[in-house]
């Protein structure tokens, strides 16, 4: 069942609260939880819910809790009798949680969803029993505004380090409201044919959790076009939320910095909104995590384009960092064994904290085992 505007709140909806009282105001003491009838506590409010994957996340503590303690005085000017938010923490967290923002009293109510049973029964929860970022407004018992943040996509592509592409791809697996999409330019599907256990085939890698499509040079144009048909490269712009190049090679890093768009990927990257004006949002950002060899990384000419993507066209590598005016976040390489034989700095950085910075940048939360 999916919350529509107009409907009637759901009955016997139960949270878990610790009320705010002056002599539990420390975050050291816990306070007593006790149940919380949504249902009935909101029959006759106006109400406003938000809620949040996790308690002390990131981005939630710096600008989603923080706006919502911003706006209050007008949202209480617009008759909001009640303000709560909502995670699948418990109720000690949740309570910690307010009292580490400054909440006192009633103003906010941090509410536990346990194992997101409500969120769940409304279909915005993960099957990890992490609530989606939502919200609902309800007055005196009736929906008049519920809508979930969209998914989160990743537009993914990747020289010899390309073998670690299902890696990342897997890692990522937990995150139901994710999706993939592969692009591969036709060096890296050279070393994607089955050759061995680590270098599973392209096809494999489509049947991957999450991966809505793997493409390749040749679907940029699959038949003659016409005005007002698609065009694939556009498409895939609009459409994701980051872009992974993973690994980045010497020849498309010369490629990107040089303004040449000869396939699919450098087209893509060549009609990046970079300014967050054309596509009407924000500005959204490209990883590139460098993988070459030793003597090609010391290059100055690499030395050369690596500055530009990273000091002209960069971006604090911070993801709350709202005011960026670049658009690339370079993930420096790291000293390995390389394929080649060599020993030196080069190799791609380690791709599960690739992983990593692909889940704070998108603010999601690390699956839990």
């Amino acid at each position: 069942m999916s919350l529509q505007p107009g409907d009637q709140f759901p009955e016997n909806v139960v949270f878990s609260y610790i009320p705010w009282v002056e002599e539990s105001a420390d975050i050291k003491s816990c306070g007593i939880p006790i149940n919380y009838n949504a249902s009935k506590e909101w029959a006759d409010k106006k109400v406003v819910v938000f809620a949040l994957p996790g308690a002390f996340t990131p981005v939630c503590s710096a600008a989603h809790v923080p706006g919502y303690i911003e706006n209050l005085p007008a949202l209480r000017a617009k008759g909001v009798d009640v303000v709560a938010v909502l995670a699948y923490n418990d109720a000690y967290v949740m309570s910690a949680w307010g009292k580490a923002n400054g909440v006192t009293g009633d103003d906010i109510l941090f509410l536990s969803d346990p194992e997101a049973k409500f969120s769940k029964s409304i279909g915005w929860a993960d099957d990890e029993g992490r609530t989606y970022r939502y919200a609902i407004i309800i007055d005196h018992g009736k929906v008049t505004f519920a809508k979930k943040e969209r998914s989160k996509n990743v537009l993914e592509s990747g020289s010899v380090a390309t073998i670690k592409l299902p890696l990342i791809i897997s890692a990522l697996r937990n995150h139901a409201n994710l999706a993939i999409r592969v692009v591969l330019t036709k060096s890296a599907s050279y070393f994607l044919q089955g050759q061995s256990a680590e270098q599973p085939t392209i096809a494999s890698i489509a049947k991957l959790p999450n991966v809505e499509a793997v493409y390749q040079d040749e679907d940029e144009m699959t038949e003659s076009w016409v005005r007002g048909a698609g065009i694939l490269h556009i498409n895939l712009r609009k459409w994701a939320d980051i872009l992974v190049v993973a690994p980045l090679s010497a020849n498309t890093l010369a490629k990107i910095v040089n303004g040449i768009s000869d396939n699919l990927l450098t087209n893509v990257i060549r009609a990046w909104d970079t300014s967050g004006l054309v596509d009407g949002g924000a500005r959204k950002r490209i990883l590139v995590a460098p993988a070459m060899n030793a003597a090609m990384w010391l290059q100055p000419i690499t030395k050369k384009q690596i500055l530009v993507l990273d000091k002209e066209w960069g971006i604090e590598a911070d993801a709350g960092n709202l005011e960026h005016q670049g658009w690339f976040e370079v993930l420096k390489p790291i000293e390995k064994s390389l394929a080649c034989g060599d020993v030196g700095v080069g190799g791609m950085m380690e791709w599960t904290n690739i992983v990593g910075i692909i889940e704070r940048r998108l603010d999601l939360i690390a699956p839990t085992k």
